[in-house]
């Protein structure tokens, strides 16, 4: 039995969530039926439920993170020594959305092929 938490119901739909046994947030379609006033499903409904959401690990490319463009773009925005890092938050998450944006265009060109 696995408690599950009750994200929307449609008529005899119940759209539930749950943490698999990887601690992993999962969410299913289950009849309302199958839903007890507790909320511990039976493991095998769970199984058997309309699986809800894309499954990202199959559909997207593996991010590319290129340390030395990274730690180049640190230095040459100022970045030097771990106070600097720590007293620039904002401009150092800045500077990672700069060097991540090409991994960003491949997964939304993934996303986009769906």
């Amino acid at each position: 039995m696995t408690l599950v938490s009750v994200i929307r119901v449609e008529n005899e739909a119940v759209l539930v969530e749950y943490a698999n046994e990887d601690k992993r947030p999962v969410r299913c379609v289950i009849s309302k039926d199958d839903l007890p006033d507790d909320h511990y499903v039976d493991d095998e409904v769970l199984d058997t439920g309309i699986p809800y959401g894309e499954d990202w690990e199959e559909i997207l490319p593996v991010p590319e993170f290129d340390i030395e463009k990274f730690a180049d773009a640190l230095r040459n925005n100022g970045i030097w020594t771990k106070e600097d890092l720590l007293s620039k938050v904002n401009l150092v998450s800045n500077i990672i959305k700069n060097v991540t944006a090409p991994s960003l265009s491949a997964i939304i060109e993934s996303v986009n092929k769906l």
